[in-house]
């Protein structure tokens, strides 16, 4: 019973993991894929987000990492799973307008920081595949967009 004890303590002190996990660590490219909510309105260039989402074993935190022609968004936190879907929940959103106004191209018209910053603020829910391997988000709405990320397992 001792043993059997010292095993579990080790266990606990090591840090064991959830072999299922495994798959879903790691590195993903991938962006926000959408369209303008208005049917008059055009996509600018400067709404395409593209980056990456890393996911870590130690402690189930994430970094994700966007950037436009006009921002810059790191947001960091914690993440969770539960059969085929990965929840996200940002605790930490650091957004940069790249100097705002001031140092921006005339004619760039990005999205409103604020929006910018509440959308990436909630819990974002993805639905994971196997083959390819991708996470998929639900659709939300970014500034004047609807879509969802997408992400794909990358370099390691």
């Amino acid at each position: 019973m001792k043993k059997l004890l010292a095993i579990c303590a080790i266990a606990l002190a090591i840090g064991c993991t959830d072999s299922s996990l495994a798959p879903l660590a790691g590195f993903w490219d991938g962006s926000f894929q959408g369209s303008p909510t208005d049917a008059k309105q055009a996509m600018r260039p400067e709404w395409t987000y593209k980056g990456y989402l890393q996911l870590y074993l130690t402690g189930m935190k994430f970094k994700m990492h966007l950037e436009s022609d006009a921002q810059v968004i790191d947001i960091n936190g914690t993440w969770s799973h539960k059969k085929d879907k990965i929840y996200v929940v940002p605790k930490d959103v650091v957004f940069d307008d790249r100097g705002g106004q001031l140092l921006q191209r005339p004619g760039l018209k990005p999205i409103d920081p604020a929006v910018v910053q509440k959308a990436c603020s909630q819990t974002l829910i993805f639905a994971y595949t196997d083959n390819p391997q991708q996470l998929k988000g639900l659709e939300i709405t970014f500034g004047p967009m609807l879509g969802r990320f997408v992400f794909t397992k990358g370099r390691e």
